[in-house]
C-alpha cells in the first residue's frame, strides 16, 4: 500500500501493509495527514532517495546522462529520474505521451523537492485536463487545449532555468580533488601496486562517501586505478638499473638485452616469477633472455637465433668458450653449461620480490 500526504502531496511510504494508516506527515516536517493514495487523477510527488541520484555517467561517456522531470497521466506520480538509453532516444511511454517529460539538471533533493512543490498545482492542472485511452495499438496521452498550454509554459521555463551552484549535483573532477596530495593518492587511500580491482573500487567507495564534496564513484575508480599503474610503472623502471647494476658488477660483465630489447620487459617477467638467462660465446658481451615455462632450451634456442641475426654464425653449445649462466628469482646465478668462470651459485645480492 502507498502512502501519501494530502498537504504536501509527497508520497511517504510504498512498502505500508497497513490497511488504515492515519497518521501526521513527518517526510518533510509539515504535519499533513498522511492516508493510503488517493484518487489516480491527483498529483503525487515522489521524491529521490540521495542528493547524487539524478547523476549518472557512465565509463567512457563524454558526458553525464540526462535527466527528466516526469508526469504520469496514468496515475498521477510526479517524480525525476536520470535516463538509462546512450544517445538521443526517449522512451516508449515518453513517445506516446503517457509520460510528460521536462529535461532538467541534476537537482539535489531539496532543490528538486521545491521544484516538484512549485509546479505541483500546474500539473493538477495537466490531470484534469488529460486523459489516456487505447488507440487500437497503443495506450496515448491526450492533452486538451489547457494542458497542452501548460505544459509547453513549463518546458520553456525549466530550459531557460538559472540554477544556483547549489542546486545542482554536479561531481567534481577526481584529477582536482587530489591535486594537494598528488603523489600521495596511494597512500592516502590505503591502496598499493598489489591492490586487485575490487580493492580500487571499495577504496573509491569510501572515498566518495567520506568526501566533504560531491564525488563520481566511477570517476574516483578510474583515477585510482591509473594511480596504482603508474607506480607499478614506476616501481619497474626504479628496480630496473639496480638489477642489471647488480648482475653486471656481481658477474663482471657488460649485457645487451634481447627480450624485446628492454631490460624493463626482463625486470617485468622476473618479478614475475620468471628465470633469466645470460649467455655468451667468446669475447662477445652477454646476452640476456627470459626463460619462459622453466625451459632454459627454449630460451637457448631464441638466444641463438638472435645471436645468429647479429653475427650471421651459429652458437654451438659444445664450443669451449660458450657459457651459460641462468639467474633466478631468488637471486642466485647458477652456471649451466660451457667453461667455469664463476662459482657454481652466486648471490646477485637482490631479490624479485621487492
Amino acid at each position: 500500500m502507498t502512502l501519501f500526504c494530502h498537504k504536501c502531496s509527497e508520497i511517504v511510504d510504498e512498502t505500508n501493509t497497513n490497511e488504515t494508516p492515519e497518521y501526521p506527515c513527518a517526510h518533510t516536517g509539515c504535519g499533513g495527514e498522511v492516508t493510503a493514495t488517493p484518487d489516480e487523477r491527483i498529483v503525487k510527488i515522489k521524491m529521490t532517495s540521495a542528493d547524487d541520484a539524478l547523476y549518472h555517467h557512465y565509463q567512457g561517456q563524454t558526458d553525464r546522462q540526462s535527466v527528466c522531470l516526469i508526469l504520469d497521466l496514468e496515475n498521477g506520480v510526479l517524480c525525476a529520474d536520470w535516463d538509462a538509453a546512450i544517445g538521443s532516444s526517449t522512451t516508449h511511454r515518453a513517445y506516446h505521451r503517457v509520460d510528460l517529460e521536462w529535461r532538467i539538471p541534476p537537482l539535489r533533493m531539496e532543490s528538486l523537492r521545491k521544484l516538484m512543490q512549485s509546479l505541483r498545482d500546474e500539473c493538477q492542472q495537466i490531470l484534469d485536463d488529460s486523459e489516456t485511452d487505447w488507440d487500437g495499438h497503443n495506450h496515448v496521452g491526450r492533452l486538451g487545449d489547457t494542458a497542452e498550454g501548460i505544459y509547453t509554459d513549463i518546458d520553456y521555463r525549466l530550459e531557460s532555468a538559472t540554477w544556483e551552484p547549489g542546486d545542482i549535483w554536479e561531481p567534481w573532477d577526481a584529477g582536482d580533488y587530489y591535486d594537494p596530495i598528488r603523489g600521495q593518492e596511494l597512500r592516502e587511500t590505503g591502496l598499493s601496486v598489489d591492490s586487485t580491482p575490487e580493492d580500487i573500487r571499495d577504496a573509491a567507495e569510501r572515498e566518495a562517501a567520506m568526501a566533504d564534496v560531491a564525488l563520481d564513484v566511477d570517476d574516483v575508480e578510474a583515477y585510482l586505478a591509473q594511480c596504482v599503474a603508474d607506480a607499478k610503472e614506476e616501481q619497474d623502471e626504479e628496480i630496473t638499473v639496480p638489477l642489471r647494476d647488480a648482475i653486471e658488477t656481481t658477474l663482471g660483465i657488460t649485457t645487451k638485452c634481447v627480450c624485446t630489447e628492454a631490460w624493463e620487459q626482463v625486470q617485468h617477467e622476473w618479478r614475475n616469477g620468471n628465470n633469466i638467462i645470460l649467455a655468451k660465446e667468446g669475447d662477445d658481451d652477454w646476452w640476456v633472455d627470459v626463460i619462459y615455462d622453466n625451459s632454459p632450451e627454449g630460451a637457448l634456442s631464441h638466444l641463438n637465433k638472435e645471436y645468429h641475426k647479429e653475427y650471421e654464425k651459429d652458437w654451438p653449445a659444445n664450443n669451449p668458450g660458450y657459457i651459460c649462466v641462468m639467474v633466478t628469482i631468488d637471486g642466485k646465478a647458477v652456471q649451466l653449461t660451457g667453461k667455469p668462470i664463476i662459482d657454481d651459485v652466486v648471490s646477485i645480492g637482490i631479490e624479485s620480490g621487492f
